[in-house]
């Protein structure tokens, strides 16, 4: 590089704001709302506030929990979501072969019946429908049958891995959930597992009911809330005028963002003190009547966020209050900010999956009691 331009690169550098998690540049542009959930336009989009590497490594780490562990999976998986990168891994197989945070069982299954487990997918017309996830059944020593997640990318040790991670050491394969075509792929890891098995091949179309209620189980950790606190801090960060995300009064949360430190005051708590599970029947779940709510508030003590995924008629997400910091003197108080990100019935020529609009306080109103219609 010769010396006109590294001139050139250090007034660049001088004019570049600096990462609020780091010394870089902030040269980064982030989706402050998960790019997995969509795209909603520019307003969307936070620019000047984080650097590529931070951006990235946040995506990577906080994004990926909040589509694929969350409340907010089930419906992205039923509508057929794409992820970050275009992908669409289903989020009931991440972390299968351990901790499992994410299942879907049958609420009506017979006392008698093994407790199988689903993952919800787009039907024909596009709107969440159940499947039987890709699974074992495996009886144990005592007679109980147990249901196993089971990639048939597999190798032996990790399907070892998933029977003991559950406490199933001695157990004898039963029954395989599988398509056809793939049976054949799962065939010698099955026979190094489970020595001259026999077990009935089953496929994936719901063992003959029409109708199912299913009740999700979320195992969320503190990478969720993080996640959580991130959409909250970087919209607040986006549309709070003055609000620079260098001020000391919001340090807990950035911290509790980048690193996992946790305040002595827990930034993100459920509005309901409950953990709201997205569950039921998922007929009539329309993508393009669900939004999603960020309303931001600065009063005179505090800056402070509620969010909501996939609000709208017919469903009761829970509603999460997160506590930014104390308000810098050069932010105004007594200023609510309500954000509205909700679904065309198609993508837009643009390419986009929605708008992000800007409420008044009327609007605001009239949204939130359209939802209870």
């Amino acid at each position: 590089m010769c010396a006109a331009d590294r001139a050139a690169l250090a007034r660049t550098l001088e004019n570049t704001p600096q990462c609020i998690y780091c010394p870089n540049p902030a040269d980064g542009r982030e989706h402050w709302l998960p790019r997995s959930l969509g795209t909603f336009g520019p307003l969307q989009v936070l620019s000047e506030r984080i650097c590529g590497e931070c951006n990235g490594e946040l995506g990577r780490l906080l994004d990926e929990e909040f589509a694929r562990v969350g409340p907010e999976a089930t419906l992205m998986a039923g509508h057929g979501m794409e992820g970050r990168h275009g992908s669409r891994r289903s989020p009931f197989y991440y972390r299968a072969a351990t901790t499992q945070p994410l299942r879907a069982v049958d609420a009506n299954r017979e006392p008698d019946e093994v407790d199988l487990l689903f993952e919800t997918i787009p039907d024909e017309t596009g709107q969440p429908s159940a499947r039987l996830l890709e699974q074992l059944v495996v009886k144990d020593e005592t007679g109980v049958l147990h249901a196993v997640p089971f990639n048939i990318d597999w190798s032996p040790v990790v399907l070892r891995e998933a029977l003991r991670s559950r406490g199933l050491a001695d157990v004898q394969l039963e029954d395989v959930y599988l398509d056809a075509e793939k049976l054949e792929r799962a065939r010698p890891v099955l026979t190094e597992v489970f020595p001259g098995f026999t077990a009935q091949h089953y496929g994936r179309s719901g063992a003959g009911r029409q109708h199912r209620t299913l009740r999700f189980e979320h195992t969320i950790g503190p990478a969720y809330f993080r996640a959580i606190a991130k959409v909250a801090f970087h919209a607040a960060l986006r549309f709070v005028p003055h609000l620079s995300g260098h001020d000391w009064e919001v340090n807990s949360i950035r911290e509790f963002v980048r690193r996992g430190q946790l305040p002595k005051i827990r930034p993100v708590r459920a509005a309901q003190e409950r953990m709201q599970i997205i569950g039921g029947e998922l007929g009539d779940l329309r993508l393009e009547d669900r939004h999603h709510v960020v309303i931001i508030h600065t009063s005179y003590r505090f800056v402070d966020a509620n969010i909501r995924f996939f609000a709208g008629p017919g469903a009761d997400p829970q509603k999460w209050l997160v506590r930014i910091g104390r308000r810098p003197d050069s932010v105004a108080a007594d200023v609510q900010i309500a954000l509205d990100a909700r679904y065309f019935a198609g993508p837009a020529e643009d390419g986009h999956d929605g708008e992000l609009v800007v409420l008044s306080a009327a609007e605001l109103v009239e949204l939130e009691a359209s939802f209870l219609r």
